[in-house]
């Protein structure tokens, strides 16, 4: 979604990145991982998936935060929130 976004906003990956509060070295380093040939083919942006993650224990005190396009989700205290909640709202935002 991120390398999407940055194609159709015609920006360079440094300003992109600016705008979006991302790191240009991380969003070129995937752009190149997704351009590189995987066992001989092409990967397509389609193609690519995240592993699950379970999480076995939760830092009392470390805040989590995500951003999904322009709306950035803080949790501030995770041990109240369930992991599960907040994929459903990030893939509900069109993060996921």
């Amino acid at each position: 979604m991120v390398l999407e976004a940055l194609e159709s906003s015609g920006a360079s990956a440094a300003a992109f990145a600016r705008e979006h509060g991302l790191c240009a070295q991380r969003i070129l380093w995937w752009r190149r991982r997704l351009a590189e040939p995987a066992g001989g083919k092409q990967v397509e942006g389609n193609e690519v998936s995240f592993a699950p993650v379970l999480v076995r224990h939760r830092a009392p005190s470390s805040a989590v935060t995500v951003r999904v396009a322009s709306v950035e989700i803080s949790v501030s205290d995770p041990t109240v929130t369930e992991p599960s909640w907040v994929a459903e709202l990030v893939t509900a935002l069109g993060g996921g």
